[in-house]
Protein backbone atom coordinates (compact mmCIF):
# COMPACT_ATOMS: atom_id res chain seq x y z
CA UNK A 1 0.00 0.00 0.00
CA UNK A 2 1.35 3.41 -0.99
CA UNK A 3 1.01 6.43 1.28
CA UNK A 4 -1.01 9.14 -0.48
CA UNK A 5 1.41 12.00 0.27
CA UNK A 6 4.32 9.92 -1.10
CA UNK A 7 2.32 9.16 -4.25
CA UNK A 8 1.77 12.92 -4.67
CA UNK A 9 5.51 13.47 -4.33
CA UNK A 10 6.24 10.85 -7.00
CA UNK A 11 3.67 12.40 -9.35
CA UNK A 12 5.22 15.87 -8.96
CA UNK A 13 8.70 14.47 -9.60
CA UNK A 14 7.51 12.77 -12.80
CA UNK A 15 5.93 16.01 -14.01
CA UNK A 16 9.00 18.07 -13.11
CA UNK A 17 11.11 16.64 -15.94
CA UNK A 18 11.79 19.67 -18.13
CA UNK A 19 11.16 19.59 -21.83
CA UNK A 20 13.41 21.42 -24.24
CA UNK A 21 11.90 24.74 -25.31
CA UNK A 22 12.55 26.70 -28.49
CA UNK A 23 11.74 30.11 -26.99
CA UNK A 24 14.52 32.74 -26.81
CA UNK A 25 16.69 32.69 -23.70
CA UNK A 26 19.01 35.00 -21.76
CA UNK A 27 22.56 34.58 -23.03
CA UNK A 28 25.82 36.00 -21.71
CA UNK A 29 29.42 35.79 -22.85
CA UNK A 30 31.05 32.68 -21.34
CA UNK A 31 34.48 34.30 -21.00
CA UNK A 32 33.02 37.22 -19.04
CA UNK A 33 30.92 34.81 -17.01
CA UNK A 34 34.04 33.06 -15.73
CA UNK A 35 35.22 36.31 -14.12
CA UNK A 36 31.83 36.90 -12.48
CA UNK A 37 31.70 33.30 -11.25
CA UNK A 38 35.08 33.45 -9.53
CA UNK A 39 34.27 36.84 -8.05
CA UNK A 40 31.20 35.27 -6.42
CA UNK A 41 33.38 32.47 -5.05
CA UNK A 42 35.65 35.02 -3.37
CA UNK A 43 32.69 37.12 -2.21
CA UNK A 44 31.04 34.14 -0.55
CA UNK A 45 34.21 33.34 1.41
CA UNK A 46 34.09 36.63 3.33
CA UNK A 47 30.42 36.22 4.30
CA UNK A 48 29.81 32.74 5.64
CA UNK A 49 26.39 31.35 4.64
CA UNK A 50 24.77 28.02 3.84
CA UNK A 51 25.16 26.85 0.24
CA UNK A 52 21.44 26.44 -0.43
CA UNK A 53 20.89 30.12 0.45
CA UNK A 54 23.61 31.53 -1.81
CA UNK A 55 21.38 32.41 -4.78
CA UNK A 56 18.63 33.89 -2.61
CA UNK A 57 21.17 36.10 -0.82
CA UNK A 58 22.84 37.01 -4.13
CA UNK A 59 19.48 38.17 -5.50
CA UNK A 60 18.95 40.38 -2.49
CA UNK A 61 22.47 41.79 -2.69
CA UNK A 62 22.20 42.54 -6.42
CA UNK A 63 18.81 44.23 -6.01
CA UNK A 64 20.04 46.29 -3.08
CA UNK A 65 23.06 47.50 -5.07
CA UNK A 66 21.29 48.15 -8.36
CA UNK A 67 18.28 49.84 -6.81
CA UNK A 68 20.53 52.73 -5.80
CA UNK A 69 20.94 53.58 -9.50
CA UNK A 70 17.50 52.61 -10.81
CA UNK A 71 14.14 51.67 -9.31
CA UNK A 72 12.50 50.70 -12.61
CA UNK A 73 11.28 47.10 -12.10
CA UNK A 74 11.85 45.97 -15.70
CA UNK A 75 15.36 47.42 -15.86
CA UNK A 76 16.18 45.86 -12.48
CA UNK A 77 14.77 42.50 -13.55
CA UNK A 78 16.84 42.43 -16.74
CA UNK A 79 20.05 43.42 -14.94
CA UNK A 80 19.39 40.94 -12.12
CA UNK A 81 18.83 37.95 -14.39
CA UNK A 82 21.84 38.76 -16.56
CA UNK A 83 24.05 39.00 -13.48
CA UNK A 84 22.68 35.73 -12.07
CA UNK A 85 23.45 33.96 -15.37
CA UNK A 86 26.95 35.48 -15.52
CA UNK A 87 27.64 34.35 -11.96
CA UNK A 88 26.30 30.85 -12.80
CA UNK A 89 23.47 30.97 -10.30
CA UNK A 90 21.36 30.26 -13.40
CA UNK A 91 22.52 28.23 -16.43
CA UNK A 92 23.46 30.11 -19.59
CA UNK A 93 21.09 29.87 -22.59
CA UNK A 94 18.35 28.29 -20.43
CA UNK A 95 16.35 31.08 -18.77
CA UNK A 96 13.55 32.29 -21.10
CA UNK A 97 13.44 35.99 -22.02
CA UNK A 98 9.85 36.13 -20.74
CA UNK A 99 11.25 35.62 -17.22
CA UNK A 100 12.31 39.27 -17.27
CA UNK A 101 8.67 40.40 -17.38
CA UNK A 102 7.67 37.86 -14.74
CA UNK A 103 10.39 39.02 -12.33
CA UNK A 104 9.50 42.64 -13.14
CA UNK A 105 5.90 41.97 -12.03
CA UNK A 106 7.12 40.55 -8.71
CA UNK A 107 9.35 43.58 -8.12
CA UNK A 108 6.53 45.99 -9.01
CA UNK A 109 4.27 44.31 -6.45
CA UNK A 110 6.78 44.51 -3.61
CA UNK A 111 7.88 48.07 -4.48
CA UNK A 112 4.25 49.23 -4.54
CA UNK A 113 3.62 47.39 -1.27
CA UNK A 114 6.62 49.15 0.25
CA UNK A 115 5.17 52.53 -0.77
CA UNK A 116 1.80 51.61 0.73
CA UNK A 117 3.35 50.41 3.99
CA UNK A 118 5.19 53.69 4.48
CA UNK A 119 1.90 55.11 5.67
CA UNK A 120 1.88 52.69 8.60
CA UNK A 121 3.07 53.85 12.02
CA UNK A 122 4.93 50.62 12.84
CA UNK A 123 8.60 51.11 11.98
CA UNK A 124 9.05 47.39 11.21
CA UNK A 125 6.39 47.49 8.53
CA UNK A 126 8.13 50.44 6.86
CA UNK A 127 11.41 48.58 6.67
CA UNK A 128 12.23 48.46 2.95
CA UNK A 129 15.11 46.03 3.57
CA UNK A 130 12.70 43.40 4.87
CA UNK A 131 10.41 43.77 1.85
CA UNK A 132 13.41 43.59 -0.47
CA UNK A 133 14.35 40.31 1.24
CA UNK A 134 10.82 38.98 0.74
CA UNK A 135 10.98 40.00 -2.92
CA UNK A 136 14.28 38.12 -3.20
CA UNK A 137 12.65 34.99 -1.78
CA UNK A 138 9.72 35.32 -4.20
CA UNK A 139 12.07 35.73 -7.19
CA UNK A 140 14.22 32.78 -6.11
CA UNK A 141 11.08 30.69 -5.68
CA UNK A 142 9.90 31.73 -9.15
CA UNK A 143 13.23 30.96 -10.82
CA UNK A 144 13.50 27.56 -9.19
CA UNK A 145 10.09 26.39 -7.88
CA UNK A 146 10.34 24.05 -4.91
CA UNK A 147 7.23 22.01 -5.67
CA UNK A 148 8.82 18.62 -5.07
CA UNK A 149 10.61 19.86 -1.92
CA UNK A 150 7.36 21.22 -0.49
CA UNK A 151 5.61 17.97 -1.42
CA UNK A 152 8.35 16.24 0.57
CA UNK A 153 7.51 18.51 3.50
CA UNK A 154 3.89 17.37 3.30
CA UNK A 155 5.01 13.72 3.13
CA UNK A 156 7.11 14.09 6.27
CA UNK A 157 4.31 15.98 7.99
CA UNK A 158 1.89 13.09 7.35
CA UNK A 159 4.39 10.53 8.64
CA UNK A 160 5.29 12.37 11.86
CA UNK A 161 1.91 13.94 12.65
CA UNK A 162 1.48 11.44 15.49
CA UNK A 163 4.27 13.41 17.22
CA UNK A 164 1.75 16.21 17.80
CA UNK A 165 -0.39 13.78 19.74
CA UNK A 166 2.49 12.93 22.05
CA UNK A 167 2.58 16.49 23.37
CA UNK A 168 0.41 17.56 26.28
CA UNK A 169 -3.24 17.96 25.33
CA UNK A 170 -3.22 21.24 27.24
CA UNK A 171 -2.01 22.86 24.01
CA UNK A 172 -4.70 23.41 21.39
CA UNK A 173 -4.56 20.78 18.62
CA UNK A 174 -4.65 23.41 15.86
CA UNK A 175 -1.61 25.11 17.37
CA UNK A 176 0.19 21.79 17.73
CA UNK A 177 -0.38 20.80 14.10
CA UNK A 178 0.58 24.26 12.82
CA UNK A 179 3.81 24.24 14.80
CA UNK A 180 4.58 20.74 13.60
CA UNK A 181 4.21 21.91 9.98
CA UNK A 182 6.61 24.81 10.58
CA UNK A 183 9.13 22.52 12.29
CA UNK A 184 9.02 19.97 9.45
CA UNK A 185 9.65 22.73 6.88
CA UNK A 186 12.59 24.07 8.91
CA UNK A 187 14.13 20.62 9.40
CA UNK A 188 13.88 19.53 5.77
CA UNK A 189 14.61 22.73 3.83
CA UNK A 190 16.64 24.70 6.40
CA UNK A 191 15.42 28.17 5.45
CA UNK A 192 16.69 31.41 6.93
CA UNK A 193 14.22 33.55 8.86
CA UNK A 194 13.13 35.53 5.79
CA UNK A 195 12.54 32.43 3.66
CA UNK A 196 10.49 30.96 6.50
CA UNK A 197 8.40 34.14 6.70
CA UNK A 198 7.89 34.04 2.95
CA UNK A 199 6.81 30.39 3.07
CA UNK A 200 4.25 31.10 5.78
CA UNK A 201 2.98 34.16 3.88
CA UNK A 202 2.47 32.28 0.65
CA UNK A 203 0.52 29.57 2.47
CA UNK A 204 -2.16 32.20 3.03
CA UNK A 205 -2.32 33.60 -0.52
CA UNK A 206 -0.49 33.05 -3.82
CA UNK A 207 -0.15 36.81 -4.32
CA UNK A 208 3.06 36.74 -2.27
CA UNK A 209 4.61 34.63 -5.05
CA UNK A 210 3.39 36.39 -8.21
CA UNK A 211 2.06 39.73 -6.98
CA UNK A 212 -1.45 41.17 -7.00
CA UNK A 213 -3.06 44.30 -8.49
CA UNK A 214 -4.91 45.21 -5.27
CA UNK A 215 -2.09 46.76 -3.24
CA UNK A 216 -4.41 48.05 -0.51
CA UNK A 217 -5.67 44.51 0.11
CA UNK A 218 -2.08 43.23 0.19
CA UNK A 219 -1.11 46.00 2.63
CA UNK A 220 -3.94 45.08 4.99
CA UNK A 221 -3.09 41.38 4.81
CA UNK A 222 0.59 42.05 5.44
CA UNK A 223 -0.15 44.21 8.48
CA UNK A 224 -2.48 41.52 9.81
CA UNK A 225 -0.20 38.55 9.13
CA UNK A 226 3.24 39.91 9.96
CA UNK A 227 2.98 39.77 13.76
CA UNK A 228 1.10 36.45 13.64
CA UNK A 229 3.83 34.81 11.57
CA UNK A 230 6.64 36.01 13.83
CA UNK A 231 4.70 34.82 16.88
CA UNK A 232 4.31 31.39 15.27
CA UNK A 233 8.05 31.19 14.53
CA UNK A 234 8.92 32.07 18.13
CA UNK A 235 6.42 29.62 19.67
CA UNK A 236 8.22 27.42 22.27
CA UNK A 237 6.58 24.26 20.92
CA UNK A 238 8.40 24.77 17.62
CA UNK A 239 11.76 24.31 19.31
CA UNK A 240 10.60 21.08 20.97
CA UNK A 241 9.53 19.63 17.64
CA UNK A 242 12.81 20.66 16.01
CA UNK A 243 14.88 18.84 18.62
CA UNK A 244 12.98 15.60 17.91
CA UNK A 245 12.63 15.83 14.13
CA UNK A 246 16.24 16.61 13.17
CA UNK A 247 17.16 12.95 13.61
CA UNK A 248 14.50 11.87 11.07
CA UNK A 249 15.51 14.21 8.22
CA UNK A 250 17.85 11.91 6.29
CA UNK A 251 15.36 9.13 5.28
CA UNK A 252 13.16 11.75 3.57
CA UNK A 253 16.13 13.40 1.87
CA UNK A 254 17.34 10.00 0.63
CA UNK A 255 13.88 9.05 -0.69
CA UNK A 256 13.52 12.39 -2.47
CA UNK A 257 16.97 12.13 -4.09
CA UNK A 258 16.40 8.57 -5.33
CA UNK A 259 12.89 9.24 -6.65
CA UNK A 260 14.04 12.44 -8.33
CA UNK A 261 16.47 10.32 -10.31
CA UNK A 262 13.95 7.55 -11.05
CA UNK A 263 10.33 7.96 -9.80
CA UNK A 264 9.46 4.46 -11.03
CA UNK A 265 11.48 2.92 -8.16
CA UNK A 266 8.71 3.80 -5.72
CA UNK A 267 6.85 0.55 -6.48
CA UNK A 268 9.99 -1.65 -6.65
CA UNK A 269 11.05 -2.42 -3.08
CA UNK A 270 14.34 -4.28 -3.60
CA UNK A 271 15.79 -1.94 -6.24
CA UNK A 272 14.66 1.01 -4.12
CA UNK A 273 16.36 -0.37 -1.00
CA UNK A 274 19.54 -0.89 -3.02
CA UNK A 275 19.47 2.67 -4.36
CA UNK A 276 18.86 4.06 -0.87
CA UNK A 277 21.91 2.18 0.39
CA UNK A 278 24.04 3.45 -2.50
CA UNK A 279 22.80 7.00 -1.85
CA UNK A 280 23.73 6.79 1.85
CA UNK A 281 27.21 5.51 1.07
CA UNK A 282 27.78 8.24 -1.52
CA UNK A 283 26.37 10.86 0.85
CA UNK A 284 28.85 9.94 3.59
CA UNK A 285 31.73 10.12 1.09
CA UNK A 286 30.46 13.45 -0.22
CA UNK A 287 30.04 14.82 3.28
CA UNK A 288 33.64 13.89 4.10
CA UNK A 289 34.85 16.00 1.17
CA UNK A 290 32.35 18.76 1.93
CA UNK A 291 33.42 18.82 5.56
CA UNK A 292 37.00 19.49 4.51
CA UNK A 293 35.84 22.19 2.13
CA UNK A 294 33.56 23.82 4.70
CA UNK A 295 36.33 23.65 7.30
CA UNK A 296 38.64 25.53 4.98
CA UNK A 297 35.83 27.95 4.14
CA UNK A 298 35.07 28.56 7.83
CA UNK A 299 38.73 29.11 8.64
CA UNK A 300 39.21 31.55 5.74
CA UNK A 301 36.06 33.36 6.80
CA UNK A 302 37.38 33.90 10.32
CA UNK A 303 40.90 34.67 9.08
CA UNK A 304 39.81 37.26 6.52
CA UNK A 305 36.96 38.95 8.34
CA UNK A 306 38.04 38.75 11.97
CA UNK A 307 41.67 37.71 12.52
CA UNK A 308 43.15 40.15 9.98
CA UNK A 309 41.49 43.03 11.77
CA UNK A 310 42.42 41.54 15.15
CA UNK A 311 46.15 41.28 14.42
CA UNK A 312 46.08 44.76 12.91
CA UNK A 313 45.08 46.01 16.36
CA UNK A 314 47.00 43.59 18.59
CA UNK A 315 50.54 44.23 17.34
CA UNK A 316 50.28 48.05 17.39
CA UNK A 317 48.76 47.87 20.88
CA UNK A 318 51.67 45.77 22.16
CA UNK A 319 54.31 48.04 20.60
CA UNK A 320 52.87 51.48 21.28
CA UNK A 321 50.84 50.98 24.50
CA UNK A 322 52.67 48.19 26.34
CA UNK A 323 56.05 49.11 24.89
CA UNK A 324 56.93 45.49 24.03
CA UNK A 325 55.88 42.75 21.67
CA UNK A 326 54.46 39.76 23.59
CA UNK A 327 55.28 36.78 21.43
CA UNK A 328 53.45 34.02 23.38
CA UNK A 329 49.95 35.59 23.21
CA UNK A 330 50.54 36.50 19.54
CA UNK A 331 51.45 32.96 18.49
CA UNK A 332 48.69 31.40 20.60
CA UNK A 333 46.20 33.67 18.86
CA UNK A 334 47.71 32.69 15.51
CA UNK A 335 47.94 28.91 16.00
CA UNK A 336 45.30 27.89 18.52
CA UNK A 337 42.12 28.66 16.46
CA UNK A 338 43.04 26.49 13.43
CA UNK A 339 44.28 23.74 15.78
CA UNK A 340 40.98 23.77 17.70
CA UNK A 341 38.98 23.72 14.48
CA UNK A 342 41.04 20.79 13.16
CA UNK A 343 40.52 18.87 16.44
CA UNK A 344 36.74 19.39 16.37
CA UNK A 345 36.50 18.25 12.75
CA UNK A 346 38.93 15.32 12.86
CA UNK A 347 37.33 13.72 15.94
CA UNK A 348 33.83 13.52 14.47
CA UNK A 349 32.40 10.00 14.06
CA UNK A 350 30.83 8.95 10.74
CA UNK A 351 27.70 6.75 10.38
CA UNK A 352 27.96 2.94 10.36
CA UNK A 353 26.29 0.20 8.28
CA UNK A 354 23.76 -0.26 11.07
CA UNK A 355 22.68 3.35 10.55
CA UNK A 356 22.14 2.71 6.82
CA UNK A 357 19.96 -0.32 7.61
CA UNK A 358 17.91 1.86 9.93
CA UNK A 359 17.45 4.47 7.20
CA UNK A 360 16.19 1.83 4.76
CA UNK A 361 13.73 0.66 7.40
CA UNK A 362 12.58 4.26 7.87
CA UNK A 363 12.07 4.72 4.10
CA UNK A 364 9.87 1.61 4.01
CA UNK A 365 7.75 3.05 6.84
CA UNK A 366 7.47 6.36 4.96
CA UNK A 367 6.25 4.72 1.75
CA UNK A 368 3.87 2.11 3.17
CA UNK A 369 1.61 3.08 6.12
CA UNK A 370 0.85 -0.61 6.74
CA UNK A 371 4.47 -1.30 7.76
CA UNK A 372 4.57 -1.41 11.59
CA UNK A 373 6.08 1.78 13.02
CA UNK A 374 9.47 1.23 14.53
CA UNK A 375 11.65 4.19 13.55
CA UNK A 376 8.69 6.59 13.67
CA UNK A 377 7.15 5.22 16.86
CA UNK A 378 6.88 8.34 19.01
CA UNK A 379 6.40 7.81 22.71
CA UNK A 380 3.98 10.01 24.60
CA UNK A 381 5.75 12.88 26.32
CA UNK A 382 4.39 14.53 29.39
CA UNK A 383 5.00 18.25 29.44
CA UNK A 384 5.38 19.22 33.07
CA UNK A 385 4.51 22.74 34.02
CA UNK A 386 7.65 24.65 34.87
CA UNK A 387 7.89 25.71 38.48
CA UNK A 388 8.71 29.45 38.56
CA UNK A 389 11.12 29.10 41.50
CA UNK A 390 12.98 26.20 39.87
CA UNK A 391 13.13 28.07 36.56
CA UNK A 392 14.64 31.06 38.35
CA UNK A 393 17.18 28.86 40.16
CA UNK A 394 18.15 27.14 36.90
CA UNK A 395 18.72 30.54 35.28
CA UNK A 396 20.97 31.51 38.18
CA UNK A 397 22.81 28.18 37.83
CA UNK A 398 23.34 28.73 34.10
CA UNK A 399 24.67 32.25 34.69
CA UNK A 400 27.01 30.76 37.29
CA UNK A 401 28.27 28.21 34.74
CA UNK A 402 28.72 31.02 32.22
CA UNK A 403 30.75 33.07 34.69
CA UNK A 404 32.77 30.02 35.74
CA UNK A 405 33.56 29.04 32.15
CA UNK A 406 34.67 32.50 31.09
CA UNK A 407 36.35 33.13 34.44
CA UNK A 408 38.58 30.06 34.18
CA UNK A 409 39.55 30.92 30.61
CA UNK A 410 40.30 34.56 31.46
CA UNK A 411 42.42 33.43 34.44
CA UNK A 412 44.42 31.12 32.13
CA UNK A 413 44.96 33.94 29.64
CA UNK A 414 46.10 36.32 32.38
CA UNK A 415 48.61 33.70 33.55
CA UNK A 416 50.07 33.69 30.03
CA UNK A 417 50.42 37.51 30.09
CA UNK A 418 47.67 38.24 27.60
CA UNK A 419 46.87 41.95 27.39
CA UNK A 420 43.29 43.24 27.34
CA UNK A 421 43.36 43.44 23.53
CA UNK A 422 44.97 40.04 22.87
CA UNK A 423 42.74 38.42 25.50
CA UNK A 424 39.61 39.92 23.93
CA UNK A 425 40.72 38.72 20.48
CA UNK A 426 41.32 35.21 21.84
CA UNK A 427 37.90 35.03 23.51
CA UNK A 428 36.10 36.22 20.38
CA UNK A 429 37.86 33.76 18.10
CA UNK A 430 37.56 30.91 20.60
CA UNK A 431 33.77 31.37 20.71
CA UNK A 432 33.58 31.65 16.91
CA UNK A 433 35.68 28.53 16.35
CA UNK A 434 33.66 26.58 18.92
CA UNK A 435 30.42 27.48 17.14
CA UNK A 436 31.79 26.81 13.66
CA UNK A 437 33.40 23.55 14.75
CA UNK A 438 30.27 22.24 16.46
CA UNK A 439 28.17 23.29 13.45
CA UNK A 440 30.46 21.30 11.17
CA UNK A 441 30.32 18.31 13.51
CA UNK A 442 26.52 18.53 13.60
CA UNK A 443 26.39 18.34 9.79
CA UNK A 444 27.90 14.85 10.08
CA UNK A 445 25.95 13.84 13.18
CA UNK A 446 22.71 14.62 11.30
CA UNK A 447 23.51 11.73 8.97
CA UNK A 448 22.89 9.43 11.92
CA UNK A 449 19.35 8.32 12.61
CA UNK A 450 20.40 6.12 15.54
CA UNK A 451 20.20 7.76 18.99
CA UNK A 452 23.48 9.44 19.92
CA UNK A 453 25.23 7.91 22.91
CA UNK A 454 26.36 10.15 25.73
CA UNK A 455 28.12 9.82 29.06
CA UNK A 456 28.96 11.80 32.16
CA UNK A 457 32.16 13.31 30.73
CA UNK A 458 30.43 14.48 27.54
CA UNK A 459 27.54 15.93 29.56
CA UNK A 460 29.97 17.87 31.76
CA UNK A 461 31.87 19.18 28.72
CA UNK A 462 28.57 20.29 27.16
CA UNK A 463 27.77 22.31 30.29
CA UNK A 464 31.22 23.92 30.33
CA UNK A 465 31.34 24.82 26.61
CA UNK A 466 27.65 25.76 26.17
CA UNK A 467 28.22 29.44 27.11
CA UNK A 468 30.99 29.72 24.50
CA UNK A 469 28.69 28.20 21.87
CA UNK A 470 25.94 30.71 22.67
CA UNK A 471 28.35 33.63 22.44
CA UNK A 472 29.84 32.22 19.21
CA UNK A 473 26.39 31.91 17.68
CA UNK A 474 25.53 35.49 18.62
CA UNK A 475 28.82 36.76 17.14
CA UNK A 476 28.32 34.77 13.93
CA UNK A 477 24.89 36.23 13.24
CA UNK A 478 25.61 39.78 14.40
CA UNK A 479 29.19 40.59 13.40
CA UNK A 480 28.41 40.31 9.64
CA UNK A 481 26.11 43.32 10.09
CA UNK A 482 29.22 45.42 10.78
CA UNK A 483 31.61 43.39 8.63
CA UNK A 484 34.01 45.93 7.15
CA UNK A 485 35.24 43.59 4.40
CA UNK A 486 31.67 42.91 3.26
CA UNK A 487 31.05 46.67 3.07
CA UNK A 488 34.25 47.18 1.07
CA UNK A 489 33.33 44.41 -1.37
CA UNK A 490 29.74 45.59 -1.84
CA UNK A 491 30.41 49.31 -2.23
CA UNK A 492 34.01 49.84 -3.30
CA UNK A 493 34.66 46.65 -5.30
CA UNK A 494 31.46 44.94 -6.45
CA UNK A 495 29.73 47.96 -7.99
CA UNK A 496 32.62 49.03 -10.26
CA UNK A 497 33.54 45.38 -10.95
CA UNK A 498 30.03 44.53 -12.18
CA UNK A 499 29.99 47.72 -14.27
CA UNK A 500 33.31 46.65 -15.84
CA UNK A 501 31.90 43.18 -16.50
CA UNK A 502 28.90 44.64 -18.33
CA UNK A 503 31.09 46.98 -20.41
CA UNK A 504 33.35 44.05 -21.31
CA UNK A 505 30.37 41.96 -22.35
CA UNK A 506 29.07 44.82 -24.51
CA UNK A 507 32.52 45.09 -26.12
CA UNK A 508 32.52 41.38 -26.99
CA UNK A 509 29.03 41.75 -28.46
CA UNK A 510 30.21 44.74 -30.52
CA UNK A 511 33.18 42.77 -31.86
CA UNK A 512 30.88 39.86 -32.72
CA UNK A 513 28.61 42.17 -34.72
CA UNK A 514 31.61 43.61 -36.58
CA UNK A 515 32.82 40.11 -37.39
CA UNK A 516 29.40 39.11 -38.73
CA UNK A 517 29.31 42.27 -40.91
CA UNK A 518 32.52 41.15 -42.63
CA UNK A 519 31.07 37.80 -43.61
Amino acid sequence: MLRESVADLSRILKNSIRKQSDEPTITVNDAVGVLAFYYEKIRNVIEYQDEHLLRQNAIRRILSRRRILSSDPKELAESLLSELVRSRYLPNNSTPIRTIQEVSSILSFYFNLESALKRESDKKLRDGEMLLSLASCAIDDHLSPMQSEEALVMAMYRVVESLAQSVSSAIDETVRMHQLGIAVYRVLLRPDIMRLRYFLLKQTNSMWMVGAPDIEYARGEFVRLFSQIDASIRHPLNRKYLSVLRRYRLPFIALHAVLKKNPELLEQKDPLDKEIRVFCEKLVATQRKRLRSRTLHAFLYILLTKMTLGFAVEIPYDLYVLGEFRAIPFWINALFPPSLLAFLVLTVKYPTKENTDRIIRAVNEIIDPTVPSDVFAFKARSTRKKHPILSFLFQILYITFLGLSFGLLIWALASLEFSLVSGFIFLVFFCLIMFFGMSLRRSIQELTILPLKTNFILSFMDQFFLPFLHVGRWLTFNIPKINVLVFLFDILIETPFQALIEITEEWFAFLKDKKEDMQ
